[in-house]
């Protein structure tokens, strides 16, 4: 069933590793979160950025936010299933940095869960999208 989400794409300065995604992908975009029902879905910055879920709120100056439909049935089983999945700093420089298309199933960064999980591209093909990549396919 087609439920609203909303994306949200984390703009603000933040950190060195920020500033250094933007740069590389050449996007104002560093981090990407979905909302789904008051709640924030993805690799939640924190100590280890794992796959999680948290209560947040948006300053909309530190976010873009882009809503959309999608399949939640197959969004709510996909965080069920990949919840607590740690952080992939080997994809993303593989496959973000280096055109090697590295992908480890059991670990994801932020735009490769959130382009998964919200359908936005194949399946298992979501590690090629950088934060503002998957804004583009949200806005399409």
């Amino acid at each position: 069933m087609k439920k609203p989400v909303t994306l949200a794409f984390y703009k603000a300065k933040g950190s060195l590793m920020d500033k250094a995604i933007r740069i590389w992908t050449k996007s104002k975009y560093s981090h990407v979160e979905v909302i789904y029902s008051g709640k924030s879905y993805g690799n939640i910055p924190g100590e280890d950025m794992s796959v999680r879920s948290r209560v947040h709120s948006y300053n909309t100056n530190s976010w873009d936010l882009v809503h959309i439909d999608i399949d939640i049935d197959y969004f709510l089983e996909f965080y069920e299933k990949t919840k607590d999945y740690k952080y992939d700093w080997v994809g993303i420089f593989l496959s973000q940095i280096f055109p090697f298309n590295t992908d480890q199933r059991k670990k994801f960064f932020c735009s490769e869960w959130a382009a998964e999980a919200c359908q936005l591209c194949e399946k298992g093909k979501g590690n090629r999208y950088s934060p503002g990549e998957v804004y583009k396919l949200a806005i399409k």
